[in-house]
């Protein structure tokens, strides 16, 4: 006979009505495959995204962009492209051919998934010429990461950003006496 107080317990603090009971050596939901959790998720609206239509919103675009994509769930479309050294965050070059090592996804289905869905948003939100001829210089790989690594490369090191930062820096700071 089993005690009236453990199930009393039981009832009380671990039973839950409103879930479904599983049976033995069933897949639990969690369990499902990330792709399918992907395609069952809140679907991500394209139209959210804010649109870089000059040099000079890059960096309100760039902050926009990354926090859509964190809301978002797909961090790992802008990513940098090829592996990094966790200790010092430079791209590890492969010692057999001196060339930079690819960045590979861990579940290559969701990755192509969720790289052709954010490939179709950097293709309508990036409107100046150049941020345009990156995402077509990518468009047979549809490769996010190096359309984002390309995009803040360019746009980083560009003479209208480093002066747009320079007037961001000096309103920042005020009016000098």
């Amino acid at each position: 006979m089993f005690p009236v107080r453990l199930y009393d317990h039981f009832r009380i603090s671990h039973y839950r009505h409103d879930e479904t009971i599983v049976p033995w050596q069933v897949e639990l939901p969690s369990q499902v495959n990330a792709k399918a959790s992907f395609l069952k998720s809140i679907k991500p609206n394209s139209k959210e995204y804010k649109v870089l239509r000059d040099d000079k919103g890059w960096l309100p675009f760039q902050e926009s962009l990354e926090t859509m994509v964190m809301s978002h769930n797909l961090l790992t479309m802008i990513v940098p492209p090829f592996e990094t050294d966790p200790d010092t965050g430079e791209f590890v070059i492969d010692p057999a051919n001196g060339e930079l090592i690819p960045c590979e996804p861990d579940d290559q289905g969701l990755d192509e998934l969720r790289r052709t869905w954010f490939f179709k948003v950097l293709t309508d939100v990036c409107q100046t010429p150049v941020a345009k001829k990156i995402v077509n210089q990518n468009r047979d790989t549809m490769d996010t990461r190096q359309v984002w690594h390309e995009l803040c490369e360019h746009y980083q090191n560009s003479i209208s950003s480093k002066m747009h930062s320079q007037e961001l820096l000096r309103w920042a700071q005020g009016p000098t006496r």
